[in-house]
């Protein structure tokens, strides 16, 4: 009797002790906290059933990697984020995805990257919100960008305006404009910016993902996949118009940040004004 009335108080004791020792009660048993990365589809006219992210965001596979492995690293990851692979974490096939065709790959910059019938997985900067590909066969950051259809066949077909206009025509840079060229207006006008904001530049500058291609002093930026602003000093109108149809040469092809309704005419003014000012 005596043996069991000591062990009946000595009992609490030793629970308490396992608690502090181990941080959770002995009798408990450890929760899974391991995250997971989702990756679905979402059908663009136009473009058909694409692969985006859980945000709805379009993804897209970069050319140079060939099918092989992650090239997109630096300022070209600024411009087109991998789908990042935290160690432990899961990744979770919806919609018309095929669990079989997903994987990861090694990053140089650290980490793993999500696959996708052994393609890298991308987002793009420009793409502000879900049911967007304004990154589709844009010839940026050294390479072309597609989306990839859900049996991981890569989409070729080139957007001409937004989402919804197609053509399938192969993508080609020899024939846009220059930054310091007026790019085509298309036949419906030029559109009609309003008075820009300096003080919101820096903001869309940064939205945008300008700096990863461009060098501008004021922005402490260094790219070089673009023109160098500083010594461009483009005017207003210059880059307002730059900004709204894209284009460019010498393999950086700069995205319709206007046409594809990335940026507001007001968000366009503002960063024209500002460059234009600090250039």
């Amino acid at each position: 009797m005596r043996t069991n009335r000591v062990w009946a108080l000595l009992a609490p004791i030793a629970v308490a002790i396992v608690v502090v020792a181990t941080g959770e009660p002995a009798a408990a048993t450890r929760g899974s906290t391991t995250s997971a990365v989702v990756i679905s589809t979402r059908t663009l006219s136009g473009l058909g059933a694409v692969l985006v992210n859980s945000k709805g965001l379009t993804l897209y596979m970069f050319v140079p990697d060939k099918d092989k492995k992650v090239t997109c690293v630096g300022s070209c990851a600024a411009v087109w984020p991998p789908v990042k692979l935290a160690t432990g974490a899961k990744v979770v096939a919806k919609g018309a995805v095929n669990s079989k065709l997903l994987g990861s790959d090694p990053d140089p910059a650290g980490g793993r990257v999500v696959t996708y019938a052994k393609w890298p997985l991308y987002t793009y900067a420009g793409d502000r919100k879900p049911g967007t590909a304004t990154g589709q066969a844009l010839n940026l950051n050294g390479g072309l960008w597609y989306v990839l259809a859900p049996s991981g066949k890569v989409i070729r077909t080139k957007v001409t305006g937004p989402v919804g206009t197609t053509t399938t025509s192969t993508p080609t840079t020899t024939s846009t404009p220059t930054p310091t060229s007026t790019p085509t207006t298309p036949s419906k006008g030029a559109p009609v910016f309003p008075p820009g904001n300096a003080a919101n530049g820096p903001a869309v500058f940064s939205q945008a993902g300008c700096g990863a291609c461009h060098t501008l002093a004021a922005a402490k930026s260094t790219g070089t996949e673009g023109p160098n602003l500083d010594q461009l000093m483009p005017t207003v109108a210059q880059v307002e118009n730059q900004v709204e149809y894209g284009g460019g040469t010498s393999g950086a092809t700069m995205p319709d940040f206007g046409l594809s309704g990335a940026l507001s005419p007001q968000q366009i003014a503002d960063v024209a004004t500002w460059v234009s000012q600090s250039a």
